[in-house]
């Protein structure tokens, strides 16, 4: 488990950094963590946007946080990450990201954490 990940699962346990976290335990509330939207999405928001959990985020979350309640953490996520699309420079970037979220793909490691500067500072 990556350390994103284990600190994400912590915070969502609500487990202090330094207890011990079971390595298989620590996977099944990975797994129950990632299914949670809006956990993902305040997490991403209020405590680190880690480029492999936005990620994440997008894979599973995409289109059912478009048409969330305006004030869900999901929505304003995918409205940052939006806003972080529209100011990549380059047309042809611009829409091979697009591209990547419509198919349910993740882009790539350089483009999220591109994405993640600006989500952070929006």
């Amino acid at each position: 488990m990556s350390d994103e990940a284990e600190r994400f699962v912590r915070w969502y346990a609500h487990l202090p950094p330094d207890a011990p976290l079971d390595r298989h335990a620590a996977r099944a509330l990975l797994r129950r963590a990632l299914a949670d939207r809006e956990a993902l999405a305040e997490f991403l928001l209020e405590h680190e946007c880690a480029p492999s959990l936005l990620g994440e985020f997008i894979n599973r979350h995409w289109n059912d946080a478009l048409s969330d309640a305006l004030d869900s953490a999901a929505l304003r996520l995918a409205l940052r990450v939006m806003h972080a699309v529209w100011r990549i420079e380059d047309d042809r970037n611009r829409r091979a990201v697009l591209v990547c979220f419509r198919r349910g793909i993740i882009p790539s490691a350089k483009m999220m954490r591109r994405l993640c500067v600006v989500v952070r500072n929006a």
